[in-house]
């Protein structure tokens, strides 16, 4: 068998074919060069829900296919590699001529070989393109792709994944929809995209790094206002500052108190990239973030100066956001009930009429206990 081809010929062609067959059987190649292995099929079943059916069914015969051709190429390679006098060498003969029974039954010893080598040869150059490990370019429109990627970094940013597996994107679209109380699809349907344009906060939904709540030692919190939006009066940003902060003052036994020093909150407008690792992204999508109680950072809430902030208004109200920020600030996480002031998702309601919701004083009152304690004093008007 091995006379066929010259011993060049074949060991070239045996370690091209191995080699491609690695990366495809084990998938070591990345959709535009992150995430985990992407195929076409899956891609379009994600953003094609009528595609999923024929997705898996293509999927499941291009896996077949790689892994026979891998099974053939297999013996053979290590046949040309091994040191022939060796017993490795004539075990992984044995196979391989095996292999050589199996495919030409009883006339192995009588007919020629060239024909079958070549059919096999031809078989597996035609079939490796249509493996379904193969990197295919989606040929998506610009669209769809813009889509795609934009659904990309919003689970990444706000239901992050740290165990990634090959269907990570519709897992994280089916928790996020699950989150969100949406129809539970995996796919990327006009209302899923639609939560995914509104306004709203920076801080994850889902987060695997905390373990527990965070909450301060103390009842007595500083907070510092370090700039001001142009967009309103110095003395009207402290006092929907102040009154936020009442908020929860009103339902806990939290006290806060403005300074001009360095304190437990500090309070800052910025653009864009502000050195936190968590950079604004412009007017719309996130309004604002803040951070858990924990030293340095924690506490401190920052406002994106690239929205239109307002006393009053709808699109961006300083006082419906302060609220929700300094909730972070206290140690809250976001909450999943709609009408919540911890819903992760943007909703305004009229200063003069707000009300925390039972939800958010039911968690507040965990961390840091029911307000049925005396104050001498729970003011928080800016001492300007």
């Amino acid at each position: 068998m091995y006379k066929i081809l010259s011993y060049k010929s074949y060991k070239a062609i045996i370690y091209l074919f191995f080699f491609i067959l690695v990366l495809c059987c084990f998938q070591l190649t990345y959709f535009e060069g992150k995430g985990p292995p992407t195929t076409l099929c899956s891609l379009q079943a994600i953003h094609n829900p009528e595609d999923q059916n024929a997705s898996a069914f293509l999927q499941s015969s291009f896996q077949n296919i790689s892994f026979c051709t891998f099974f053939f190429t297999f013996p053979h390679f290590f046949v040309v590699c091994s040191p022939k006098p060796s017993k490795f060498f004539v075990k992984w003969r044995t196979l391989a001529d095996w292999q050589w029974d199996w495919l030409e039954g009883q006339q192995r010893r009588n007919s020629s070989r060239r024909p079958t080598m070549k059919y096999v040869l031809t078989c597996m150059a035609l079939l490796l393109p249509y493996s379904f490990a193969v990197p295919i370019a989606p040929d998506f429109p610009r669209a769809s792709t813009e889509r795609l990627k934009l659904v990309e970094a919003y689970l990444d940013k706000f239901f992050p994944s740290f165990h990634k597996t090959f269907y990570s994107i519709e897992e994280q679209l089916k928790e996020m929809q699950k989150y969100f109380h949406l129809n539970v699809t995996g796919k990327m349907d006009d209302r899923t995209m639609e939560v995914m344009h509104q306004p709203r906060c920076g801080v994850p939904d889902v987060s695997e790094f905390r373990r527990g709540p965070a909450k301060w030692g103390k009842n007595v919190l500083t907070y510092r206002i370090n700039n001001y939006t142009p967009d309103m009066h110095p003395a009207k940003v402290h006092e929907v500052i102040a009154k936020a902060f009442k908020v929860w003052s009103d339902v806990t036994p939290l006290q806060f108190r403005y300074t001009r020093r360095p304190a437990d909150i500090e309070i800052s407008f910025a653009y864009g990239d502000h050195r936190d690792g968590n950079p604004f992204d412009g007017r719309g999508g996130t309004l604002a973030h803040a951070f858990f109680p924990a030293p340095n950072l924690g506490g401190d809430a920052h406002f994106d100066e690239s929205e239109y902030w307002s006393e009053f208004g709808k699109e961006a109200n300083l006082f419906i956001v302060a609220v929700h920020e300094f909730g972070h600030s206290l140690g809250l996480e976001h909450s999943n009930v709609r009408g919540a002031v911890m819903y992760s998702i943007y909703t305004f309601t009229n200063p003069n009429t707000f009300r925390l919701s039972y939800d958010d004083v039911q968690r507040i009152q965990r961390l840091y206990g029911n307000f049925n304690v005396s104050h001498e004093s729970k003011d928080t008007v800016a001492q300007l």
